[in-house]
C-alpha cells in the first residue's frame, strides 16, 4: 500500500503513514517494556500496532485512488478496488522487491544466531541497525524519484530521465557521504609479536581525521601481545636488525583507511632509525601532540591471550571478543591507559 501511494506520488500520505508507524511502534513499544513484565506483552502490541498501521495506509490508498480523475479505466467502473488494478504492475513489483529485501536481510541473522551468542547477536543486531541508518536515508530518496523515473521512462523523455537520476545521484551523495564518515572508523585489532621487537605507533582522530587526539607509541615485545583500540589508525616499525615477525586479528572485511596518512606523509611522528629512535613531530599535521610510550607489558590488555592470537585461539574465543566486530562494545579494561613517560 505504501508502494502504491508512492506510485501515484502521494508523498505526504505515505510520510505520514509512516511517522504514524514508527511511532506507534517505537514509541508505544518503549512504553509497553516500561510498564509490562515479559516480553509476550511487547510482541503483542507489535502486531496491533503492524495490523493498525495496515488498515491506515489502506485507508490512505482508497481515498487517493478515489481522488484520481485521469484514470485508465472504463468509465463504469467507478469502483476504487477496479481502479487500483492500475497500479499493481507497479506496486507487485516493488512488494516483490521488499519482500526479498526483508528475507535477505534476516538471512544473516539466522545464521548468526547459531553461531553466537545472544549477547553477541544483539551487539551484531545494533552494529548492523547503525549502519542501516545509510540505507534508511538511501530510501527516502528512493521513494521520492523513483515514480517520476518510472513516468519519464514510459514517456520516452531519456534527455530529462538522465537529468532527474543524476540529480538525484547528487542529492544522495550530498547527504551519504559526510553520515557515512561517521560510521568509517578504525576497527579494534589485536597483535601478537611471534619474533623481534615491534614499535606500533597509533593516533587516535575521527572522521574527517584532520584533528589528532591522542598519538601512542607501544613496545611489543616477542611474546606479547596488545590491542589496538577502535577509531586508532596505526603502523608498524621494526627498531630493530631482526625481522620483526606478527600475527594480527580483525574483523573478516575490514579495509583499512591509508588516505590520513597519504595526504600528511605519514604518522603524527616519525621514528629515526639514527639517535636512539628519536621520534620526530610530521610538520604536516596542525597540532603538536605529546608522544605517549607504553609498554606492552604493562597494558594488560588481554592477558589470556599472550602468545595465543592464533585462528584456533581467536576462534574458540570469538564469543567473548564482540569489540572485533562491534567497537561500541571495546571494554575500557582495554584502553590504552595513561603512560608515565611522554616525550
Amino acid at each position: 500500500h505504501l508502494n502504491a501511494l508512492a506510485g501515484m506520488q502521494r508523498m505526504v500520505a505515505m510520510n505520514s503513514v509512516q511517522i504514524f508507524n514508527n511511532s506507534l511502534r517505537y514509541l508505544g513499544g518503549s512504553v509497553v517494556l516500561l510498564l509490562v513484565d515479559g516480553i509476550l506483552g511487547f510482541f503483542v502490541f507489535q502486531v496491533l500496532a503492524a495490523l493498525l498501521g495496515l488498515a491506515l495506509a489502506r485507508w490512505a490508498v482508497f481515498r487517493a485512488v478515489s481522488s484520481v480523475a485521469d484514470v485508465d479505466v472504463p468509465p463504469q467502473s467507478g469502483d476504487p478496488d477496479v481502479s487500483l488494478k492500475t497500479y499493481m504492475a507497479f506496486s507487485g513489483g516493488m512488494f516483490f522487491t521488499a519482500a526479498c529485501g526483508a528475507l535477505l536481510s534476516n538471512a544473516d541473522r539466522l545464521v548468526v544466531s547459531r553461531m553466537m551468542s545472544a549477547e553477541a547477536l544483539g551487539h551484531y543486531s545494533i552494529a548492523l541497525t547503525a549502519i542501516g541508518l545509510l540505507q534508511t536515508l538511501v530510501f527516502a530518496f528512493h521513494r521520492a524519484y523513483f515514480p517520476r523515473f518510472a513516468q519519464l521512462h514510459a514517456a520516452g523523455e531519456t534527455a530529462r530521465l538522465k537529468v532527474a537520476y543524476e540529480q538525484a545521484c547528487a542529492l544522495v551523495g550530498l547527504i551519504l557521504v559526510p553520515v557515512g564518515l561517521v560510521f568509517a572508523t578504525f576497527t579494534p585489532e589485536i597483535y601478537t609479536v611471534l619474533s623481534g621487537v615491534g614499535h606500533f605507533l597509533l593516533q587516535k582522530a575521527s572522521p574527517p581525521f584532520d584533528k589528532i587526539e591522542d598519538a601512542v607509541m607501544v613496545e611489543v615485545r616477542e611474546g606479547e601481545t596488545f590491542v589496538v583500540p577502535p577509531d586508532y589508525g596505526h603502523l608498524q616499525i621494526n627498531p630493530g636488525t631482526e625481522p620483526l615477525v606478527f600475527s594480527y586479528c580483525v574483523m573478516d572485511g575490514m579495509k583499512g583507511r591509508y588516505d590520513p596518512f597519504k595526504e600528511r606523509k605519514g604518522a603524527i611522528y616519525y621514528e629515526m632509525a639514527k639517535n636512539g629512535g628519536e621520534h620526530v613531530f610530521n610538520t604536516n599535521y596542525p597540532v603538536r601532540l605529546p608522544l605517549r610510550v607504553l609498554q606492552a607489558a604493562d597494558l594488560c590488555q588481554l592477558p589470556e591471550l599472550n602468545e595465543k592470537v592464533t585462528y584456533q585461539a581467536i576462534r574458540e574465543r570469538l564469543a567473548e571478543l564482540p569489540f572485533l566486530t562491534d567497537p561500541v562494545v571495546f571494554p575500557e579494561s582495554a584502553a590504552l591507559q595513561e603512560a608515565a613517560v611522554t616525550r
